[in-house]
């Protein structure tokens, strides 16, 4: 282990003061000198010795440090599996029939000859498309990142799927040309959603600001108009303080074991349930908006199965996630008592 640079730099200070000692220099004498000693030059030198052996040092054994945390985390998956590995099988079924799911359905939509309806809703179909394809992807990222342990880097990326889920149902009730918009401003580097202008609420009028002009309706507005309900939009709050560097999403994070003091860092298999849990859900309401664009009793069929699963792979979740809470709960007296957990700490 390497020495801390403070007692190499006192070891060098007491060296100097015996050296004037030798000398038969006073107490006194040596507190002046003490005082107007310049140490910067020394502790430069120190700092850069000391820097350039721990850098040949971490180049050495940098594999042997990697390797050893790579066992770490294939042991803490071996734990999270032991707990979880029901919910996360249910999860990958989940993401499996979704997938061919929407692979049947676009497969029939689109095959030959298309037909006026398709082609009529060509820009929803194309952009629905799309944006269900992303909120698979970050449903199967969410799966990979609550069996690693990160629960709140999963919530985060559920925020971004809740927030695909509310624009594509917004689209599909706006229709072709809020749908066209947002296919157009995909290929330009604009921030803005600009591709809102235009859209109307509920009561079929257009958003406007106060002197009348066309505006992008806020999230807000956006979630009024699906008809999304308190309990979603608590949790998306929710959600946004994770993404953010708020205090809620530093003292409050999932992955933070309740009452205790230590930063949490690195793996824990806290938290996981709720974005496990949100995400489940989310993936089947963008696959509904999708397949139900165009109707098709397969597709329909498919959605309702989907639904059921879901609906087990929630269940499932929240059992054991009340079963390992139980065991959390009854390890607490033993935990603070200085036994490690599963978590790191600093």
């Amino acid at each position: 282990m390497q020495e801390p640079l403070r007692k190499i730099l006192n070891d060098c200070i007491e060296e100097q003061i015996q050296l004037w000692k030798q000398e038969g220099k006073t107490d006194a004498e040596i507190c002046k000198l003490m005082e107007n000693i310049d140490l910067t030059p020394p502790f430069k030198e120190i700092t850069n010795i000391e820097r350039a052996k721990s850098l040949e040092y971490l180049k050495a054994h940098m594999y042997e440090i990697a390797l050893e945390s790579k066992v770490e985390t294939q042991a803490f998956i071996t734990h999270m599996d032991n707990i979880w590995w029901r919910c996360f099988a249910a999860s990958h079924t989940l993401y499996t029939i979704v997938l061919e799911a929407v692979q049947d359905y676009s497969n029939y939509i689109y095959q030959e000859p298309i037909r006026k309806e398709v082609i009529d809703k060509g820009y929803t179909l194309q952009v629905i498309k799309f944006i269900q394809g992303r909120a698979l992807q970050i449903f199967l990222e969410i799966l990979h990142l609550i069996r690693l342990g990160f629960a709140d880097a999963a919530y985060a990326r559920w925020r971004a799927m809740y927030e695909l889920c509310c624009y594509g149902q917004f689209i599909v009730k706006q229709g072709e040309i809020i749908a066209k918009q947002y296919l157009d401003q995909s290929m330009t580097d604009l921030h803005k959603n600009d591709w809102l202008l235009g859209s109307v609420d509920n009561n079929g009028k257009v958003f406007t600001d106060k002197k009348g002009k066309n505006r992008e309706p806020k999230f807000d507005e956006i979630q009024d108009v699906c008809g999304v309900s308190d309990a979603w939009k608590k949790e998306y709050k929710q959600a946004c303080l994770v993404v953010h560097a708020s205090p809620q999403g530093t003292f409050a994070r999932l992955a933070r074991p309740y009452g205790i003091e230590a930063v949490s860092v690195g793996h824990s298999d806290y938290g996981i349930a709720a974005p496990a849990c949100q995400s489940a859900k989310s993936l089947v309401w963008i696959t509904d908006t999708y397949l139900s664009i165009i109707s098709d009793p397969d597709a329909m069929n498919n959605i309702l199965k989907v639904k059921d699963w879901a609906s087990y792979t929630v269940d499932l979740y929240d059992e054991i996630d009340q079963e390992a809470k139980a065991q959390n709960t009854s390890n607490d007296s033993i935990d603070q008592n200085g036994k490690d957990g599963e978590e790191k700490c600093q």
